[in-house]
This record gives C-alpha cells, sequence and structure tokens, in this order.
C-alpha cells in the first residue's frame, strides 16, 4: 500500500486454526505499540517482530493479519501473511517471514518463499504491499534484537504503571544533560524504584522521544 492521508484500519489477526496451535511452538509477546498479546508461531516470527517493534519508525503492526483464499490462474491459493507494518508515514505492507534455506528457485531464477509469485501477483492487483524477510537479514540485527527481548517486559511495565509524572521527571532531566547514561539517571532520581525508572526509560526510546543505542553489546 502507498502511502494514504487516512490509515486504513488496523488488521484483526487472523486465528491460528488449533492443529497448528498443537503443532506449532508458539510465541507469545506483548507490544507496546499494540498495548496487546501478540502470537507467533516460531522463533523467526518472534524476532523479526522484536525488530519492528523496537524501531520507532514503526507506528503500528498485527500478527497473523491476512488470509489468502483465492483461485489465481486456474489454482487455489490459501497462504496468511506473518507481520503487517505501518510505518509513520503511513506506509503499510504485509511481510512473510522466512529461514534462508527454504527459499526456492522462481519463475526468475531468483530464492524466494513457495507460491511467492502468485502471492505477489494477489496482492499487486489489490494495491497492497508485501514483501518477505529471511534469517540471513535478521542476523546483521542479532545484538538490536537480543537487547529488545530484554528491554521489551520494561516496556509493558511502562503502560501498567502508567506514570506520566516519571516520564516527566526523566524527560526533564535528560533534556538538562545530552549525553546522558542510564546510570546518570538512576543518580538523579535515586528515590525512583529502579525497575520503574528502567520502564519509563524504555517506553521513552521505543517511542523514539530518547535516542540510544540499541545493537551495542
Amino acid at each position: 500500500m502507498s502511502a494514504h492521508a487516512d490509515p486504513r484500519p488496523v488488521p484483526t489477526p487472523v486465528p491460528i486454526p488449533d492443529y497448528r496451535q498443537r503443532r506449532d511452538n508458539l510465541f507469545r509477546a506483548y507490544s507496546g505499540k499494540e498495548q496487546r498479546v501478540l502470537t507467533f508461531e516460531s522463533e523467526l516470527e518472534y524476532r523479526t517482530f522484536v525488530f519492528y517493534e523496537g524501531q520507532p519508525e514503526i507506528s503500528r503492526l498485527c500478527d497473523q493479519p491476512l488470509k489468502i483464499d483465492a483461485r489465481l490462474n486456474g489454482k487455489k491459493l490459501v497462504y496468511t501473511f506473518d507481520l503487517w507494518l505501518r510505518w509513520r508515514d503511513h506506509y503499510e505492507e504485509y511481510l512473510e517471514v522466512k529461514p534462508d534455506d527454504k527459499l526456492k528457485p522462481a519463475r526468475d531464477g531468483t530464492p524466494k518463499p513457495a507460491k511467492w509469485d502468485a502471492i505477489e501477483q494477489w496482492c499487486m492487483d489489490r494495491d497492497i504491499a508485501c514483501r518477505f524477510i529471511t534469517d540471513k537479514e535478521l542476523k546483521a540485527h542479532a545484538t538490536f534484537i537480543d537487547n529488545w527481548i530484554q528491554a521489551l517486559p520494561f516496556v509493558q511495565r511502562a503502560h501498567q504503571d502508567d506514570d506520566p509524572t516519571l516520564i516527566e521527571q526523566v524527560l526533564h532531566y535528560t533534556q538538562l544533560r545530552r549525553p546522558v547514561t542510564m546510570h546518570d539517571i538512576e543518580m538523579q532520581l535515586v528515590d525512583v524504584e529502579p525497575g520503574g525508572l528502567h520502564a519509563a526509560i524504555f517506553l521513552l526510546i521505543r517511542r523514539g522521544t530518547l535516542t540510544a543505542d540499541m545493537a551495542w553489546r
């Protein structure tokens, strides 16, 4: 989808069939952007979610966002996308997440997921943007993803605590001094319980209000 002045509604997740819930190793994770728990059918899907959840440029996302059930060129096409993203400029896209070693040569000879040419055609006919991402692409962002896996529970706590006063305290101090470290903030706000303070800081980083190198080892 191209950028829209009035974004379309956020998709509703397609229910995962019972037989796949029993068979698959499901991953569930809280999204601060959606303020709900999302479900993924593999660790790779989960890590892809974390990669985008940690980016302030992504404003909304959805798991299992769209199911295709159609006939295309005389053949049955059934497929469910793994993730939907809306960027801050309102650009929207649907993602397929696939291990690199599961890609197969398509008609043009390039490696793609199974049925991808048909999926892409179906989407193009409806002005829907889609692409696929692999573990090979995510590998370069492994540290960023690992760090956000540790940080996201703090983001969830920040939403649960809902402490605007603490948020303002953190913002006030960080505006007075640039740059600052986590330790600097802890020393300034010594009366604040550390877990709650870290929650406020990571919430602000996730929003993009504060910047931090989340790829730092």
